[in-house]
Parts: structure tokens; C-alpha cells; sequence
């Protein structure tokens, strides 16, 4: 028997947070939470992390350092932003995320993209 897939999930809105890790709980993934860029370097120290999954609203530029210090780790990478802002998305492309989602999500593609990117996890 394996063990869960270890999500950290960087969401600084709290209702956000709930529902994500709502969703993850119920498809079998243990949900890691950060909601300060701080709480997360203290995560990224100590744990062994297989995914991430960052929300970049409300963060200022250091989110970007995160993110590369996920990329250099070989941790997948997928960011969430609000709209259709190319900026953001490209930002988030440059510093290492392999997808990027915009707002609202559809849950079953999160859900599909995880599954792909956690396929194999042991």
C-alpha cells in the first residue's frame, strides 16, 4: 500500500482553501496548507512535497521565488489566477509552472491534471 500524494496548496483566501482541500481530501490526497509565503519556505524545508499548487492572487512578487525553488526541486508546478490576465500567465509559465489554471475552476480537470501529474507516486 502506498501513501497519499503530499499537496501543498498555497491559497492565501480561506474559504478557497477550505474547498480545495475539500476536494483533494475526497480524491485521497493529503492537502499541505500554506497561507503566507513564509508558511510555506517552512513546509518546503521539511517536507516531502509531490505537487503544488499555488493561488498567486492577493501574494506579491516573491511568490515567484517560490516557485522557482519548486522548479529547481522538480516539484510539478500548477498555478491558479484570477481572469484572463496574459501577464500572470506568463509569469507563471516563466517561473516553472507546468499548468496554469484561470478562475473558476472546473473541479474534474483539476482533478484529471492531478491524477496525471501523481500518476506512478509511490
Amino acid at each position: 500500500m502506498t501513501d497519499p500524494a503530499r499537496i501543498l496548496v498555497i491559497e492565501q483566501n480561506t474559504c478557497n482553501l477550505d474547498l480545495l482541500r475539500a476536494l483533494l481530501i475526497q480524491e485521497g490526497y493529503l492537502v499541505v496548507e500554506a497561507t503566507t509565503l513564509e508558511k510555506a519556505d517552512q513546509i518546503l524545508e521539511g517536507d516531502d512535497i509531490n505537487l503544488a499548487l499555488v493561488d498567486i492572487e492577493g501574494f506579491d512578487y516573491r511568490v515567484w521565488e517560490r516557485c522557482e525553488i519548486m522548479r529547481r526541486r522538480g516539484i510539478p508546478l500548477l498555478v491558479v489566477f484570477s481572469g484572463t490576465d496574459n501577464y500572470q500567465r506568463e509569469e507563471s509559465l516563466r517561473h516553472g509552472a507546468q499548468v496554469v489554471l484561470a478562475k473558476p475552476l472546473i473541479t474534474q480537470e483539476l482533478i484529471c491534471m492531478l491524477n496525471n501529474f501523481l500518476e506512478g507516486h509511490a
